[in-house]
Protein backbone atom coordinates (compact mmCIF):
# COMPACT_ATOMS: atom_id res chain seq x y z
CA UNK A 1 0.00 0.00 0.00
CA UNK A 2 2.85 2.34 0.92
CA UNK A 3 4.77 1.56 -2.28
CA UNK A 4 1.60 2.19 -4.36
CA UNK A 5 1.22 5.61 -2.70
CA UNK A 6 4.90 6.41 -3.31
CA UNK A 7 4.54 5.43 -6.96
CA UNK A 8 1.52 7.73 -7.34
CA UNK A 9 3.43 10.59 -5.69
CA UNK A 10 6.39 9.93 -7.98
CA UNK A 11 4.17 10.05 -11.08
CA UNK A 12 2.60 13.32 -9.92
CA UNK A 13 6.04 14.83 -9.28
CA UNK A 14 7.28 13.83 -12.75
CA UNK A 15 4.12 15.15 -14.43
CA UNK A 16 4.60 18.54 -12.73
CA UNK A 17 7.95 19.03 -14.47
CA UNK A 18 8.13 21.19 -17.64
CA UNK A 19 7.18 19.37 -20.84
CA UNK A 20 10.48 20.31 -22.52
CA UNK A 21 12.52 18.75 -19.69
CA UNK A 22 10.46 15.55 -19.77
CA UNK A 23 10.84 15.33 -23.56
CA UNK A 24 14.63 15.79 -23.40
CA UNK A 25 14.91 13.02 -20.78
CA UNK A 26 12.80 10.67 -22.93
CA UNK A 27 14.83 11.40 -26.07
CA UNK A 28 18.12 10.86 -24.22
CA UNK A 29 16.79 7.57 -22.86
CA UNK A 30 15.80 6.40 -26.36
CA UNK A 31 19.20 7.43 -27.72
CA UNK A 32 21.38 5.93 -24.97
CA UNK A 33 19.50 2.96 -23.50
CA UNK A 34 19.21 0.57 -26.54
CA UNK A 35 23.01 0.43 -27.11
CA UNK A 36 23.28 -0.54 -23.42
CA UNK A 37 20.97 -3.50 -24.01
CA UNK A 38 17.71 -2.04 -22.70
CA UNK A 39 14.79 -3.28 -24.87
CA UNK A 40 13.11 -0.48 -26.81
CA UNK A 41 9.69 -1.83 -25.83
CA UNK A 42 10.63 -1.35 -22.15
CA UNK A 43 11.49 2.30 -22.83
CA UNK A 44 8.21 2.79 -24.72
CA UNK A 45 6.24 1.13 -21.91
CA UNK A 46 7.94 3.30 -19.27
CA UNK A 47 7.32 6.47 -21.30
CA UNK A 48 3.60 5.74 -21.56
CA UNK A 49 3.44 4.57 -17.94
CA UNK A 50 4.89 7.86 -16.70
CA UNK A 51 3.23 10.31 -19.10
CA UNK A 52 0.08 8.49 -20.21
CA UNK A 53 -1.02 7.94 -23.80
CA UNK A 54 -1.63 11.58 -24.75
CA UNK A 55 1.52 12.91 -23.11
CA UNK A 56 3.75 10.02 -24.13
CA UNK A 57 2.87 9.18 -27.73
CA UNK A 58 4.68 12.06 -29.46
CA UNK A 59 7.91 11.86 -27.38
CA UNK A 60 7.88 8.05 -27.72
CA UNK A 61 7.49 8.20 -31.52
CA UNK A 62 10.19 10.86 -31.80
CA UNK A 63 12.52 8.91 -29.51
CA UNK A 64 11.88 5.68 -31.39
CA UNK A 65 12.77 7.32 -34.73
CA UNK A 66 15.83 8.99 -33.17
CA UNK A 67 17.05 5.69 -31.72
CA UNK A 68 16.53 3.86 -35.02
CA UNK A 69 18.37 6.55 -36.98
CA UNK A 70 21.33 6.72 -34.57
CA UNK A 71 21.77 2.94 -34.48
CA UNK A 72 21.38 2.48 -38.25
CA UNK A 73 23.68 5.36 -39.19
CA UNK A 74 26.21 4.40 -36.53
CA UNK A 75 26.33 0.83 -37.83
CA UNK A 76 26.65 2.00 -41.44
CA UNK A 77 29.70 4.08 -40.44
CA UNK A 78 31.26 1.14 -38.55
CA UNK A 79 31.26 -1.22 -41.52
CA UNK A 80 34.34 0.52 -42.95
CA UNK A 81 36.50 -0.58 -39.99
CA UNK A 82 38.55 -3.77 -40.36
CA UNK A 83 37.44 -5.26 -37.03
CA UNK A 84 33.84 -5.18 -38.31
CA UNK A 85 34.58 -6.30 -41.89
CA UNK A 86 35.81 -9.80 -40.94
CA UNK A 87 32.77 -10.83 -38.84
CA UNK A 88 30.48 -9.16 -41.40
CA UNK A 89 32.13 -11.15 -44.22
CA UNK A 90 31.46 -14.37 -42.28
CA UNK A 91 27.81 -13.44 -41.79
CA UNK A 92 27.27 -12.51 -45.44
CA UNK A 93 29.07 -15.69 -46.54
CA UNK A 94 26.73 -17.77 -44.41
CA UNK A 95 23.66 -15.73 -45.42
CA UNK A 96 24.43 -14.44 -48.95
CA UNK A 97 21.07 -12.66 -49.30
CA UNK A 98 22.17 -10.16 -46.64
CA UNK A 99 24.81 -8.79 -48.99
CA UNK A 100 22.02 -7.57 -51.30
CA UNK A 101 19.19 -5.14 -50.59
CA UNK A 102 16.50 -7.13 -48.77
CA UNK A 103 12.93 -6.80 -50.09
CA UNK A 104 10.66 -4.41 -48.19
CA UNK A 105 8.27 -7.18 -46.93
CA UNK A 106 11.20 -9.23 -45.59
CA UNK A 107 12.46 -6.31 -43.48
CA UNK A 108 8.89 -5.68 -42.26
CA UNK A 109 8.66 -9.34 -41.23
CA UNK A 110 12.05 -9.26 -39.50
CA UNK A 111 11.11 -6.06 -37.63
CA UNK A 112 7.93 -7.67 -36.32
CA UNK A 113 9.63 -10.50 -34.45
CA UNK A 114 13.43 -10.12 -34.30
CA UNK A 115 15.15 -8.24 -31.43
CA UNK A 116 15.38 -4.51 -32.17
CA UNK A 117 19.05 -3.73 -31.46
CA UNK A 118 20.73 -6.59 -33.39
CA UNK A 119 18.34 -6.16 -36.32
CA UNK A 120 18.87 -2.41 -36.75
CA UNK A 121 22.65 -2.79 -36.41
CA UNK A 122 22.72 -5.68 -38.92
CA UNK A 123 20.59 -3.72 -41.40
CA UNK A 124 22.84 -0.69 -40.92
CA UNK A 125 25.84 -2.84 -41.80
CA UNK A 126 24.28 -4.52 -44.86
CA UNK A 127 21.55 -2.35 -46.39
CA UNK A 128 22.13 0.67 -48.61
CA UNK A 129 18.61 2.04 -49.25
CA UNK A 130 18.10 4.07 -46.10
CA UNK A 131 14.57 5.41 -46.61
CA UNK A 132 13.15 2.06 -47.66
CA UNK A 133 14.82 0.32 -44.70
CA UNK A 134 13.60 2.97 -42.23
CA UNK A 135 10.03 2.68 -43.51
CA UNK A 136 10.09 -1.13 -43.35
CA UNK A 137 11.53 -1.08 -39.82
CA UNK A 138 8.90 1.41 -38.66
CA UNK A 139 6.04 -0.53 -40.25
CA UNK A 140 7.17 -3.90 -38.93
CA UNK A 141 7.75 -2.69 -35.38
CA UNK A 142 4.57 -0.58 -35.21
CA UNK A 143 2.36 -3.31 -33.64
CA UNK A 144 4.93 -4.06 -30.91
CA UNK A 145 5.36 -0.31 -30.34
CA UNK A 146 1.58 0.07 -30.02
CA UNK A 147 1.37 -2.85 -27.57
CA UNK A 148 4.10 -1.38 -25.33
CA UNK A 149 2.63 2.13 -25.54
CA UNK A 150 -0.92 1.00 -24.78
CA UNK A 151 0.21 -1.28 -21.93
CA UNK A 152 2.15 1.59 -20.36
CA UNK A 153 -0.78 3.96 -20.78
CA UNK A 154 -3.06 1.39 -19.18
CA UNK A 155 -0.70 1.13 -16.20
CA UNK A 156 -0.62 4.92 -15.93
CA UNK A 157 -4.41 5.07 -16.05
CA UNK A 158 -4.74 2.51 -13.29
CA UNK A 159 -2.29 4.49 -11.15
CA UNK A 160 -3.85 7.93 -11.60
CA UNK A 161 -7.44 6.72 -11.96
CA UNK A 162 -9.42 6.31 -15.18
CA UNK A 163 -13.07 5.89 -16.01
CA UNK A 164 -14.57 2.51 -16.92
CA UNK A 165 -14.92 3.57 -20.57
CA UNK A 166 -11.26 4.57 -20.76
CA UNK A 167 -10.23 1.30 -19.14
CA UNK A 168 -12.29 -0.75 -21.63
CA UNK A 169 -10.93 1.27 -24.57
CA UNK A 170 -7.34 0.81 -23.36
CA UNK A 171 -7.78 -2.94 -22.89
CA UNK A 172 -9.46 -3.31 -26.31
CA UNK A 173 -6.70 -1.28 -28.02
CA UNK A 174 -4.04 -3.36 -26.30
CA UNK A 175 -5.68 -6.64 -27.36
CA UNK A 176 -6.11 -5.47 -30.98
CA UNK A 177 -2.48 -4.28 -31.20
CA UNK A 178 -1.29 -7.58 -29.71
CA UNK A 179 -3.40 -9.59 -32.17
CA UNK A 180 -2.01 -7.62 -35.15
CA UNK A 181 1.54 -8.19 -33.88
CA UNK A 182 0.94 -11.93 -33.47
CA UNK A 183 -0.68 -12.14 -36.93
CA UNK A 184 2.35 -10.45 -38.55
CA UNK A 185 4.66 -12.74 -36.56
CA UNK A 186 2.76 -15.87 -37.66
CA UNK A 187 2.72 -14.86 -41.34
CA UNK A 188 6.38 -13.85 -41.27
CA UNK A 189 7.29 -17.28 -39.88
CA UNK A 190 5.27 -18.97 -42.65
CA UNK A 191 6.95 -16.84 -45.31
CA UNK A 192 10.43 -17.66 -44.02
CA UNK A 193 9.83 -21.42 -43.82
CA UNK A 194 11.85 -23.47 -46.33
CA UNK A 195 9.92 -24.74 -49.34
Amino acid sequence: MLSFSLLQDGLQFINQQPFALKTVIILLTYALAPPCGVPISAITYTTAFIFGLKGGILPALTGYCLSMTLLFEGASRLKDFSFIQKPLAKITKRFPKLSRQLPFPVIVGFASFLPYLPLVVLLGLTQKKRLSTYCALALGSLPAFAVALQAGALGNGLMVGMSTEQLIFSLASLIIALMIHLWIFKNAKKGSAPK
